[in-house]
């Protein structure tokens, strides 16, 4: 199809998104800047950006359709507002805003596809809340959705659909953020061939594009400096020895240090003020930060006042003594901005101190931008700087760098000027596309990092490169390793790294520390043979550097009869399947099957035992006590089970001893790599049902099964269960004790769920319940544990939640009815350092004191007055029994 008359650059930036567009049809082919209509307290305006805010509206102004915009559909059900309005109600209502998306959708160590934003609310929970990837997509429909109203509405060969598109993205951004940006754009209805630009690239053709330049001389080198609300992306480009040409020659690691990390330092600094020996609880704290990002933007702006002033809503009920108010001057606040610059040798490095890392975001261990330009030049002679991102529009900081790169090589490089700083990166965007489309005045950009898998070998894992710094893009690259195998018919995962060091690797392209590379997340695919009993297959690797920006990986097998796409796993790689034995143990497979077959194979046992002698018998086979097998074994085991999934309700017995074993041996549901197929398979018996459902011992073991499987089930499936049981529970009518393990063992299940079992159970207790006490009180402790055995952070209830479910059980005291009570208090208060997921200061003395009436030791006392590890004791408390031997679990 013909693409229509326009080329649109977008900026998703971390702090304000904008658009720029050029009409080919016009004589003057300048980016221009498009009005993005958007609401804020003053009604609707137009502006050059879109501040990447979003809002949470309330039932009232969902219905009055207050903040619907003309763009919006007659029948759209705005429940949130973008933009201007967005950022105004951060001030107001900092727990139902959203902001830093960009950051959270480059965060590796969660899964961004879970339902975490806004992180640090207690009115948006579970369900109600949105994945990082969900979030940008509606930044980005909006601009769709505004282009459409304003400039095609009746013409659809303008359609935004129809046009060239690119979105920017940081030149550090690896190859599943990239995925992932390209994936919220396809939500937001983007076409198919939208494209990714690298920021400080954009930059740079922005100012390239302006008439009467400064020409560059040959043979110079260029830092492009993009500081945004985020993040701090550096690149060197390099002109021509001979001619105008311009290469791309180095890109910054990824860096999470920007604008965002300025307004955590002024909230830190006034919360020493406040409340100088506690933390500030998270509502108060939310609105302190974003007081102090209007304070740094008031100053930044020069706007020449010499004393700001701040009011916090200290939160409570009462109509006086809630609010606080606090000073600060222009002074002040300009020593801390200048800490971020701070003066330092060419060849200084980041510092690994620990640095301020709020929201749950892996920031930046060293917070000195010019610590991470030193170690990004390498010495390197800067001749022009070039400057990008909101955070460097003020002059006053431009300087500090200019300064900073002067000291190192003995003179001031030159600054190449030019105007719209903050619209820069939207406006060389489109620029793309012009040079792009005429194939003239493009700057050369090689793929700027090596990227490596993690391969088995006899010495343990090591990194394979599959692709090379400096690979071309719009290009495919072979790998065709003499030894390289891949496992059949089965989930295969690799783990993905990548390095922008020069890296020495040996004659088979192989580097030998893991640790000198930067995880990146993993490849999963389930490599389907036509030979189904086949088990290995000599393959090798393509790798695609395609037109959109991505990275495209498959498995080919030799003879290249059979080719398989492999695709990110965006849960990041949580959990390892490290064995404690140099070799795997097996089970005498010739022994143990005839056995199992005995009680559930076809036709007439060749062996003679009864169900219930089927584990001490294994156990004898294997010469081991069942909690002696380790992960292998146990999961070979359950192959030999799987068969009997449909001839388990042969009696009573055959019910109970699978459903006790199978449980077993696939617990905890993960650590294995074959465990998503074990777990699709295992829940089949829950499809099926019991086949005595009416026999006590059968649904005993059936609750246990599930319990023990819980870590493997996915969101959907954990539901399920959950709401099969939790009515039960919360009217104190459980059937089994087994109903209240398993409901605290649901990790994954909605929080508004989990919160209103707790709530439940908490009252329950409070009312004097006999019922099932023991358990009740370790179901409540799990729900409220600060630390998940094996989901992420989206799972934690808030502490507010915790503190009143505390308060209700407060007069219980430890006796025999009430063992678990401690666990309640270890779990919910145990300290990880983070202020949106910690007890507050007063609640959490109150637990130290009634652990100590508990008469619970100092050691165990410890980790709930600080942070401290976990240990292998404290897993296998949380999971119920003890874990699984070769089982190394990441928390």
């Amino acid at each position: 199809m013909t693409k229509g008359p326009f080329l649109i650059g977008i900026d998703l930036g971390t702090s304000n998104c904008s658009l720029s567009y050029i009409d080919k049809r016009s004589e003057d082919l300048s980016p221009q800047i498009f009005q993005i209509p958007q609401m804020s307290d003053d009604g609707v305006i137009k502006s050059n950006s879109l501040p990447s805010f979003l809002h949470y509206l309330g039932k009232g102004a969902v219905k009055s359709g207050k903040y619907r915009l003309a763009q919006h559909g007659e029948d759209d059900c705005i429940a949130y507002c973008l933009g201007h309005g967005a950022k105004q109600k951060s001030l107001q209502e900092p727990d139902r805003v959203v902001h830093s998306a960009k950051s959270w959708l480059s965060h590796g160590a969660i899964d961004r596809s879970e339902k975490i934003l806004p992180w640090n609310s207690d009115q948006i929970l579970g369900d109600k809340r949105m994945s990082p990837i969900q979030v940008s997509s509606l930044f980005l429909k909006h601009l769709k959705e505004a282009w459409d109203y304003e400039i095609a509405v009746g013409n659809k060969d303008l359609s935004f659909t129809n046009q060239d598109i690119v979105i920017t993205v940081p030149a550090s951004f690896d190859a599943l953020s990239q995925e992932l940006t390209l994936k919220a754009a396809h939500q937001a209805g983007f076409p198919d061939n939208c494209k990714l630009l690298e920021e400080p690239l954009s930059a740079f053709y922005h100012w390239s594009s302006l008439k009467n330049k400064e020409i560059l001389e040959n043979d110079k080198t260029i830092l492009v400096c993009d500081i945004g609300g985020g993040t701090s992306d550096f690149s060197l480009l390099k002109t021509g020895a001979n001619d105008s040409s311009v290469e791309r020659v180095k890109v910054s690691p990824h860096i999470l240090l920007g604008g965002d990390n300025i307004d955590l330092a002024i909230a830190h600094y006034l919360e020493q003020k406040l409340s100088p020996n506690s933390k500030l609880a998270s509502y108060p704290w939310a609105q302190l930060l974003a007081d102090s990002r209007r304070l740094k933007e008031d100053f930044l702006s020069l706007d020449g006042k010499d004393l700001y002033h701040i009011s916090l809503d200290m939160g409570g009920s009462s109509l006086f003594g809630q609010t606080k108010s606090l000073k600060i001057s222009a002074t002040e606040l300009q020593a801390i901005i200048e800490g971020f610059f701070p003066e330092c040798p060419s060849n200084s490095k980041p510092q690994e101190d620990a640095a301020i890392q709020d929201w749950g975001l892996p920031y930046a261990t060293d917070p000195a931008f010019s610590h991470h330009l030193s170690g990004f030049l390498a010495v390197s002679k800067i001749d022009y700087v070039l400057f990008a991102g909101g955070t460097m529009k003020p002059s006053i900081l431009q300087d500090f760098i200019l300064k900073r790169i002067e000291s190192w090589q003995g003179h001031r490089p030159q600054k190449l000027e030019h105007e719209n700083l903050d619209m820069a990166v939207a406006l060389g965007a489109s620029a793309y596309l012009q040079r792009k489309a005429s194939k003239q005045g493009q700057v050369t950009s090689r793929f700027p990092k090596d990227l490596f898998i993690a391969v088995a070998s006899n010495e343990g894992e090591k990194g394979l490169r599959i692709l090379a710094k400096g690979s071309v893009p719009e290009t495919t690259y072979t790998l065709d390793s003499k030894t390289l195998q891949a496992t059949l018919n089965k989930k295969t995962m690799f783990k993905v790294y990548e390095s922008s060091l020069d890296l020495e690797v040996d004659s088979d392209g192989l580097i030998h520390n893991l640790n000198s590379l930067h995880p990146i997340a993993a490849i999963v695919s389930k490599l389907e043979s036509e030979d189904k009993k086949q088990k290995q297959m000599d393959v090798c690797l393509e790798v695609e550097l395609t037109q959109t920006g991505l990275i495209a990986f498959r498995c080919i097998q030799k003879d290249g009869k059979q080719s398989w796409p492999l695709n990110f796993d965006l849960s990041g790689t949580k959990f390892q399947d490290i064995s404690s034995h140099k070799t795997i143990k097996q089970i005498p497979e010739a022994k143990i099957s005839p056995i199992v077959k005995s009680l559930y194979g076809k036709g007439k046992p060749a062996v003679q035992i009864k169900a219930k002698q089927l584990a001490k018998t294994l156990e004898e086979q294997l010469e081991a006590s069942r909690k002696d097998w380790d992960l292998s074994q146990l999961r070979q085991l359950w192959l030999q089970l799987e068969p009997g999934l449909t001839r388990k309700g042969r009696s009573v017995d055959h019910e109970s001893t699978w459903l006790n074993l199978s449980g077993y041996c696939l617990r905890p549901g993960f650590g294995h790599q074959g465990d998503d197929d074990f777990i699709q398979s295992i829940w089949k018996a829950y499809n099926l049902g019991p086949s005595h459902p009416k026999e006590a011992s059968v649904m005993e073991q059936w609750w246990i099964l599930w319990r023990r499987v819980a870590g493997g089930l996915n969101k959907q499936q954990q539901e399920l269960i959950f709401d099969k049981i939790s009515p039960a529970l919360r009217k104190d009518k459980a059937s089994s004790q087994q109903q209240y393990l398993l409901a605290g063992s649901l990790e994954r299940v909605d929080m508004n769920r989990k919160i209103q079992l707790g709530n439940a159970l908490a009252q329950s207790l409070a009312d004097g319940s006999r019922n099932h006490l023991d358990v009740k009180i370790w179901c409540l402790a799990r729900l409220a544990s600060r630390v998940p055995l094996y989901s992420g952070p989206e799972s934690v209830v808030r502490p507010s939640f915790v503190e009143a479910w505390a308060e209700k059980i407060a007069k219980l005291k430890q006796g025999p009815n009430y063992k678990n009570l401690n666990l309640f208090y270890l779990w919910a208060g145990r300290c990880v350092d983070d202020r949106e997921f910690d007890i507050s200061q007063e609640s959490r003395s109150q637990f130290i004191e009634k652990l100590k009436t508990l008469k619970v030791n100092d050691e165990s006392i410890k980790s709930v007055a600080e942070k401290t590890s976990i240990t292998m004791v404290d897993k296998a408390v949380l999971f119920g029994e003890e874990m699984p031997l070769g089982l190394h679990i990441q928390l």
